[in-house]
């Protein structure tokens, strides 16, 4: 049997979110599923009782995992929505009973934000849809909760779904991405040679020397090469200068021993 959409969530978040996971509340128990089927008075839809037997909502406010869900493009204000628990879903429910007289009967709020939006899931049917507070209007986001999760799963699946940022204070969120990032930058390569080569940019750019007009550096790059690499720190200054002073490639060293050896500790 294939694993739910809430295990895969969940293993995703373990590897790749591991603060957004640790913001999702513990299952609720078959107690606290009976008491939230007692409060809405009604039986609760498969897909409400399956969302919170993985998690009672998420702590706090922060928007976690519907920070990435799927949403129409009106209604991209749904992923700054914090997922209720099931304490707090059954009070926003009896308070938009109390406040609207035309709030209908069989709608819970599962999701708030601070503006006073919500996340209703309709007990009847299952349908999830966005609720705006400036006009009562509703967004039709999935035909249910199992839809709009396996939905999430499958994007975390296709790389379509991106832990946020520490430095940018959002690693406690999901982002949803357009297109899978692209594979990544494979490594810069180091030949053996860089040091050397570097040394010569370096002894030339600070004008410590000066090349014979025309001159081949190869052949002096590769000795260098050698005897920067080799071992003791004394030995390995000596060979260099003397290097330098054999080579035909330099003209002429302008500097002491000293800020040599210098710039071969700096280099290597």
């Amino acid at each position: 049997m294939a694993p739910s959409a809430w295990l895969r969530v969940d293993e995703w978040l373990a590897k790749h979110a591991r603060n957004v996971l640790a913001l999702l509340r513990a299952p609720l128990d078959d107690e606290g599923l009976t008491k939230l089927s007692a409060a809405v008075g009604q039986p609760l839809p498969p897909s409400l009782v399956e969302a919170y037997c993985a998690h009672d909502g998420a702590a706090g406010e922060h928007p976690t995992i519907l920070g990435a869900v799927r949403v129409p493009r009106d209604a991209l204000w749904v992923r700054h929505m914090s997922w209720l628990s099931s304490e707090r879903a059954v009070g926003s429910m009896r308070y938009m009973r109390e406040v609207s007289e035309t709030w209908p009967p069989a709608l819970l709020p599962i999701a708030d934000d601070d503006a006073g939006n919500l996340i209703v899931i309709a007990l009847d049917t299952g349908l999830v849809s966005a609720w705006d507070h400036e006009d009562g209007s509703t967004t039709r986001l999935a035909d249910d909760l199992a839809t709009w999760i396996t939905q999430l799963a499958d994007d975390m699946d296709a790389r379509l779904v991106v832990a946020g940022s520490v430095e940018e204070g959002h690693d406690d969120a999901l982002e949803l991405l357009d297109a899978p990032p692209g594979p990544a930058a494979p490594p810069p390569v180091i030949l053996p040679d860089r040091a050397a080569r570097v040394f010569v940019e370096v002894l030339l750019e600070k004008k410590y020397a000066v090349l014979e007009k025309g001159a081949d550096i190869e052949p002096l790059v590769a000795q260098l090469t050698i005897a920067l690499s080799g071992n003791g720190s004394a030995s390995r200054k000596r060979a260099v200068i003397a290097l330098l002073e054999q080579s035909e490639a330099i003209e002429e060293i302008f500097v002491d021993d000293e800020k040599l050896e210098g710039l071969v500790e700096e280099i290597r």
